[in-house]
């Protein structure tokens, strides 16, 4: 799906509006097994101004080769680094039940990044270790993706 301001896997952010303050959706996702959360918050995100970039992708085929040469693991592995580098913001949502190695890696890699709000609820199996890195460099954290959504509303207003 493209649209000025919703950009999902693998479609050309580009085309974006660049006045639109943008969002990347992160987290947890595991080849499906993670709620698809991503769908529960776009629209609000949309109604509210902001450009979306979803790496969940309607067409994802776990069949595809976890190597970065195979071509659809490589255009994935690479709209995601495009995206999650040119947002604005970046919201984490790492699902209890869920091990979101990838979502952990991509915390680490933006924690200094000031991108970063993080919604970690009990029951995710590294919560500790997420709430201590949060604390320790001021990442803003949320019961749920919906206050993430508030927060992100507020901050931009206050601009």
């Amino acid at each position: 799906m493209v649209h000025n301001n919703y950009f999902e896997s693998p479609s050309n952010i580009a085309y974006r509006n660049f006045s639109l303050t943008s969002v990347f959706l992160a987290g947890s996702i595991e080849q499906g097994k993670a709620d698809d959360w991503q769908s529960k918050i776009t629209d609000t995100l949309i109604m509210k101004g902001f450009t979306v970039f979803n790496p969940r992708r309607k067409d994802w085929d776990s069949s595809w080769k976890q190597d970065y040469v195979d071509p659809q693991m490589n255009q994935q592995i690479g709209w995601e680094d495009n995206a999650l580098n040119q947002a604005d913001y970046i919201i984490i949502y790492l699902q209890p039940g869920t091990m979101s190695p990838i979502s952990l890696y991509e915390f680490g890699k933006f924690i200094h990044s000031g991108k970063i709000l993080m919604v970690c609820p009990e029951g995710f199996w590294r919560k500790a270790n997420v709430d201590y890195e949060c604390a320790k460099y001021n990442v803003p954290q949320f019961d749920s993706v919906e206050a993430a959504v508030s927060y992100l509303s507020d901050i931009r207003h206050k601009k």
